[in-house]
């Protein structure tokens, strides 16, 4: 008997311990909690946040991994009520389940209990002035060497290079044709107070962001405890880079002002005014007369007054290509279309004026195939070369030139 309560102490006294630990996180005033990890003091890092302006709905957001290092992992572990913190990693915990953009976390700031390392903040811009007068760049530097240092740990049956691979990939989103679609660097930040247990007024802050940075795909998690920590941290092998991009689009059309003889309603070449300047579309096609070689075809117009949807689908696809969507969206650039006009411009007849449209010289026209009702669906592919029912002719367009707006627009 007395041997059996003997080989049951060990376990016995981790249970203890956890129950111990679960009681000391029970003691935040915080809502802020360890998710997704093998017991109740390790696991993803995730704070509730409930923000009255409507700009994110009430929930629980998870913490970018780049802005917590080991003294801020000591730091939110004492907020949840425990002694001691460190990083803590694993496959389930870090990769993210979610696709950007997503309001992620990206830096924590307390007046009460005050955040005892803010120099890091203040270089990313996120500290108040209230608290700039509070430094400790010597402990801070410790602690950044100390959390470089374990990142080169490679423990095994942290997750694999392969399962890393794939989990990297599935975090891209993938647009209508199987592409990736990167997410840049955040443009602006949004500060949010920390929901408390009870009510109470929040003394922490919260900085979001809509991504974790570019290319990083962990999320912060930690592991808290009342005892001395024994034993390495287990760390996740690094992610891969996610895969390359595919072959740009717009070395495959190209937008052209308006010639001094293109004309509509009286009026002839380019707008004065650019917020109303229009552009003709060329795509590189096979030369029909030699198809070793590649030519520029000007893109015919239909009418677009058949149907209004697919006329703006049209020059959406124009504008994607010409901005290289959705590879733009790794420099928060987003192509799109502008005013859609509902007439085509006619090709010039009689004389040709020097710098001039001049059809006889091209070598070849594009088409796609045009809306019969206003009900007719444009069905792109990757390039409009590719969409099914597009022709190259060497006979001119007999409505004319399709034109097209397209602007960049800050995707944030």
């Amino acid at each position: 008997m007395r041997s059996a309560v003997i080989a049951l102490l060990p376990a016995l006294i981790v249970a203890l311990a956890a129950l111990a630990d679960l009681a000391a996180a029970k003691k935040s005033g915080y809502k802020m909690r360890l998710v997704d990890g093998p017991d109740k003091s390790k696991g993803r890092l995730e704070f509730y946040v409930q923000d009255t302006t409507g700009w994110i709905k009430p929930g629980w957001y998870p913490t970018c991994e780049s802005s917590v290092d080991a003294r801020d992992a000591k730091f939110y572990c004492q907020l949840m009520g425990y002694k001691r913190g460190r990083p803590f990693y694993s496959p389930a915990v870090s990769i993210s389940k979610v696709e950007p953009p997503y309001p992620f976390i990206v830096d924590v700031w307390c007046s009460a209990p005050l955040w005892p390392a803010p120099a890091r903040r203040q270089a990313l811009g996120a500290l108040s002035a209230s608290a700039s007068s509070t430094t400790a760049a010597a402990s801070d530097a410790a602690a950044s060497d100390e959390t470089a240092g374990a990142r080169k740990l490679r423990a095994a049956g942290a997750g694999g290079a392969d399962g890393a691979a794939g989990a990297a990939r599935r975090l891209l989103k993938l647009d209508e044709f199987g592409e990736f679609m990167p997410v840049g660097e955040s443009m602006s930040r949004k500060q949010l107070p920390i929901a408390t247990a009870k009510g109470r007024p929040s003394n922490c802050t919260v900085w979001f962001s809509r991504t974790c940075g570019r290319g990083a795909f962990l999320l912060a998690g930690l592991e808290c405890s009342n005892k001395r920590f024994t034993g390495g941290q287990q760390m996740l092998p690094p992610l891969p880079s996610p895969p390359p991009p595919p072959p740009a689009k717009n070395a495959f059309l190209r937008l052209k002002p308006l010639e001094s003889n293109l004309c509509y309603g009286g009026m002839c070449g380019p707008n004065p005014n650019p917020e109303y300047e229009f552009k003709r579309v060329e795509l590189l096609v096979a030369d029909p007369a030699d198809v070793t070689n590649k030519v520029w075809a000007p893109l015919c117009g239909f009418d677009p007054n058949i149907s209004s949807s697919f006329t703006r689908n049209v020059s959406m696809h124009v504008c994607r290509m010409w901005g290289n969507y959705p590879a733009s969206l790794a420099s928060t650039r987003a192509p799109t279309a502008g005013l859609i006009i509902n007439f085509m411009y006619a090709l010039p007849s009689g004389a040709i004026p020097s710098g001039g449209f001049d059809p006889s010289v091209v070598p070849a026209w594009a088409s796609i195939a045009p809306p019969t009702t206003a009900a007719s669906l444009y069905k792109p592919a990757r390039l409009m070369q590719d969409n099914d029912g597009f022709t190259v002719s060497n006979a001119e367009c007999e409505g004319g030139l399709f034109i097209v707006q397209c602007r960049t627009v800050i995707d944030v």
